[in-house]
């Protein structure tokens, strides 16, 4: 799953280049796929049977559509391939994530799951990997699809080979009690302001390399650093969920990652650049980790529809941000503004973090 999300970044430069796109277009088939995570994630609010099958169906459709990604093709099916891409993602998150946290709570083995969240970013390096192997062999950004499809087609038929065909279905009890909607709804409009600020980063931080001459060198290492820091900080995160609990850890991831951005738009340089990328990969999976084990402690009786709404609330963000990064691209000539905006986008869902546990502990 995280190759499939997160190639189209590496490959984005190559291909806007190839097909003469602009800002807008770069913008509008990142959204593509958000829009098909959002419409997953609202499915899997109301569908919660078969876990299992839909997960793995997801993971197949991954595959199908990323290797669709790199034909030839006009404008409209290239945005359905990216959108099926999108549904397929949010197939596999929620119902793996559901499954994943439930069997660990079974287990009494919470710790765990920061080996399960840390795939997306071994994903994100693999993606790194593929793009940079392909520049190195001369192939185009077809090719780059094509290879990052082959891998997800292996990984996906290993899958179905190793996932438990049987799997707790039912909720585990949990200690914290279930927070009243205002509380949820203040956590979720966090979330999706996560999804709008980490996003913009996301989508357009290698483009934003390869726009800078005297960086253009960087393209590939600065997206590997993404994957790596975002594979290796999981367990980091998950020590500070022990310590000072899930919301104030979230927080704070919310709040380095808005500095990391920021740093990279103020101190346009190598290190500045690094610095952003190793700041994003560093938190944005775990900050997406971190808000679904929220949600999921606050909603014991039903976590797969938490998880749903959360991932939706998430997704609406995700669409948002290519769009208006894009066009605020095209309008200034930089991702300066864009880049500005995700850090307040991030540093307002870390105050609503804080203020809903201000909350909950006066409550």
């Amino acid at each position: 799953m995280g190759i499939g999300r997160f190639v189209y970044t590496p490959i984005l430069p190559d291909m806007a280049q190839a097909l003469n796109w602009g800002g807008r277009e770069a913008g509008l088939t990142a959204s593509a796929n958000f829009i098909g995570y959002l419409a997953g994630a609202l499915l899997m609010a109301w569908y919660t049977a078969h876990r299992r099958t839909v997960m793995l169906t997801g993971l197949l459709i991954a595959a199908a559509s990323t290797l669709a990604s790199g034909v030839q093709m006009p404008f409209a099916p290239l945005l359905t391939a990216r959108f099926l891409n999108g549904v397929a993602s949010a197939l596999v998150m929620v119902n793996m994530t559901a499954l994943t946290l439930e069997q660990l709570a079974r287990l009494q083995r919470p710790a765990w799951s920061s080996l399960y969240f840390s795939g997306v970013g071994t994903g994100i390096t693999l993606s790194a990997l593929v793009v940079a192997l392909a520049h190195a062999w001369m192939l185009d950004w077809q090719w780059q699809w094509w290879i990052a499809g082959a891998c997800i087609t292996a990984l996906a038929v290993l899958s179905v080979i190793i996932a438990p065909r049987t799997a707790v279905e039912t909720a585990q009890t949990v200690t914290v009690a279930v927070a009243p909607a205002g509380r949820l709804g203040l956590l979720a409009l966090s979330y999706g302001l996560v999804g709008f600020g980490y996003v913009i980063t996301a989508t357009f931080i290698v483009a934003i390399v390869r726009a800078d001459e005297g960086l253009r060198t960087l393209e590939s290492l600065v997206w590997l650093c993404v994957g790596l820091s975002a594979a290796s900080s999981i367990a980091f995160w998950a020590w500070g969920v022990r310590r000072i609990g899930v919301i104030v850890t979230y927080a704070g991831a919310c709040f380095l990652e808005a500095l990391g951005i920021a740093t990279g738009v103020l101190w346009p340089s190598a290190a500045g650049v690094l610095l952003a990328a190793v700041s994003l990969g560093g938190t944005f999976v775990s900050i997406t980790a971190l808000g679904l084990m929220a949600a999921r402690e606050r909603s014991p009786g039903n976590p797969a529809r938490a998880i749903g709404l959360m991932t939706a609330s998430f997704g609406t963000g995700q669409i948002i941000g290519p769009l208006l990064a894009g066009v605020l691209r095209d309008t200034t000539g930089s991702y300066a503004a864009p880049s500005l905006l995700a850090t307040a986008a991030l540093c307002l869902a870390a105050t609503l973090a804080v203020w809903m546990r201000r909350q909950e502990r006066r409550a």
